[in-house]
């Protein structure tokens, strides 16, 4: 939005409230929720000068065209620290935490906040905004912050390292096969659609659907493995010939994550899960 359509937007909201109200309350709702100065009131064009009431320091301040230099200077360098603190961050940590202590944000960019709550708040507040940051604590003597992993340069090595993909030998084999014994924290993917995020299955075991559930997903359960290879969110199955988002259809169920009467109707309780698990090993 340019300049002189803000201009021009706010004039217009001005002679709307105009036309609504006079007086008195014309000028309490400029004054007070506005926050309109008085010396801004008259600049504006009214003469309301009868229900005047005293300027806060609130309405001062912000209606003050003095430019401080000093505080532009402090400014300046509390983006520095906090661009530091992110860069040396995302760039050192191996498992997405990392200490910036006070002194070496001293070193580094100037800014001392040691025993400075003030400064430390804000730049904790404005760590917290940054994308690359999922957390940050603020102690005596450091900020403890936790990245979220895909900014984390040593991270995302590691990942890829991990990541190599282990095909599935042949003969062909069914998602239903694979899920005979129970998995811990799988995802599924489709071959077809690499690019969406799966959703991570706390337990998937074919024994956790009911008959109707198995019916209702034979799609899924019928599905070809293409491959099996440790993800970044864990064990990723990739199956082929299936829509991702039929997948992520069938993920939502076996995770909890659907209406309660589909999920009474296709996922086992814990006592049929349990006789189904017990007659397999019988």
């Amino acid at each position: 939005m340019t300049e002189k359509r803000m201009k021009e937007l706010f004039h217009g909201a001005l002679g709307c409230i105009s036309r609504l109200e006079s007086g008195g309350r014309l000028y309490k709702c400029l004054h007070d929720f506005v926050g309109m100065s008085n010396a801004e009131i008259e600049e504006a064009g009214y003469t309301l000068q009868d229900y005047y009431e005293e300027d806060t320091l609130k309405h001062m301040a912000a209606a003050s065209s003095i430019q401080y230099a000093s505080l532009e200077e402090l400014e300046q360098q509390v983006k520095e620290a906090v661009e530091f603190i992110v860069q040396e961050g995302i760039g050192k940590t191996d498992n997405g935490k990392y200490e910036i202590r006070y002194k070496t944000l001293e070193e580094n960019t100037g800014l001392c906040i040691k025993g400075q709550s003030c400064l430390q708040e804000i730049l904790s507040g404005m760590l917290a905004e940054r994308k690359e940051v999922a957390m940050v604590s603020t102690g005596e003597n450091s900020f403890d912050v936790t990245y979220h992993p895909q900014f984390c340069l040593l991270m995302q090595s590691k990942n890829m390292r991990e990541t190599e993909k282990v095909h599935v030998p042949a003969p062909v084999q069914r998602l239903r096969d694979l899920i005979s014994s129970p998995f811990l924290e799988v995802c599924l993917t489709s071959e077809d659609d690499v690019y969406v995020e799966p959703t991570a299955i706390p337990e998937l075991c074919i024994d956790v659907l009911t008959e109707v559930g198995k019916k209702e997903w034979a799609d899924v359960l019928d599905a070809e493995v293409s491959q099996v290879f440790m993800g970044l969110q864990g064990l990723e199955v990739c199956l082929t010939g299936i829509d991702s988002a039929r997948l992520g259809a069938f993920s939502n169920v076996v995770s909890g994550s659907c209406p309660a009467e589909l999920y009474i109707k296709w996922v086992a309780d814990t006592e049929e899960i349990y006789q189904a698990r017990t007659q397999r090993m019988d």
